[in-house]
């Protein structure tokens, strides 16, 4: 699969601006609203998924991955999967999705691949983080931010894509105990390391 083909599916979330050329690869959970303000705040003509995909359809139509990788500082953000899957539930406990069901069985039914059954919003916030930003196993974004030091990494972000104010928003949090207590049991552990073990590899992440 070609880049641009990467690009173009409808699971893919990105931020493009041809003017300042960067490309944002949005993962849920991340701290994506707060980078979204941020970018709005100074950068016009954004191109974001869902509000203008005819747009980034245009643009993908007419770019190659050559163009893209020579021409377009790309990044993104990755979070601890223990902690994003903690975040993930709390947030859409808040937001009504998941009425009733517990952490323990929310985990049981990621496990049994039932979660994708239950709301496909629910099911997008899952979506493995390397599925937006790598393609055959190789990562091809040019830099990574972690979540754990986004203010640090975020300076740095900017700073690449001439950005005057530095500092993040803080929009769109949710409110839970620290993920570690959220987990009761090994088998509660196990799922997230096997639902999400090439990353876990990948990224260099620990419980």
């Amino acid at each position: 699969m070609t880049l641009v083909d990467h690009l173009k599916k409808p699971e893919v979330g990105f931020v493009l601006s041809r003017s300042r050329r960067f490309l944002f690869m949005r993962v849920h959970k991340v701290g994506g609203t707060s980078i979204n303000a941020a970018l709005a705040a100074e950068v016009g003509g954004l191109l974001k998924s869902k509000s203008k995909k005819s747009k980034q359809i245009e643009w993908l139509n007419n770019v190659s991955d050559q163009t893209i990788r020579d021409n377009y500082f790309l990044f993104s953000v990755v979070r601890n999967p223990w902690d994003r899957v903690v975040s993930t539930y709390a947030y859409m406990m808040k937001q009504g999705f998941i009425d009733g069901i517990s952490f323990a069985k929310f985990l049981e039914m990621m496990s049994d691949g039932s979660i994708h059954n239950l709301n496909e919003r629910v099911a997008s916030h899952l979506y493995r983080q390397l599925d937006s930003f790598s393609l055959d196993g190789q990562i091809f974004v040019d830099y990574i931010a972690r979540f754990e030091r986004l203010e640090k990494d975020w300076t740095e972000i900017s700073g690449r894509i001439g950005l005057k104010n530095r500092t993040l928003p803080v929009l769109n949090t949710s409110s839970h105990d620290h993920y570690r207590s959220m987990y009761k049991t090994k088998r509660m552990r196990d799922i997230v390391s096997r639902v999400y073990g090439e990353e876990i590899s990948m990224l260099g992440y620990k419980f």
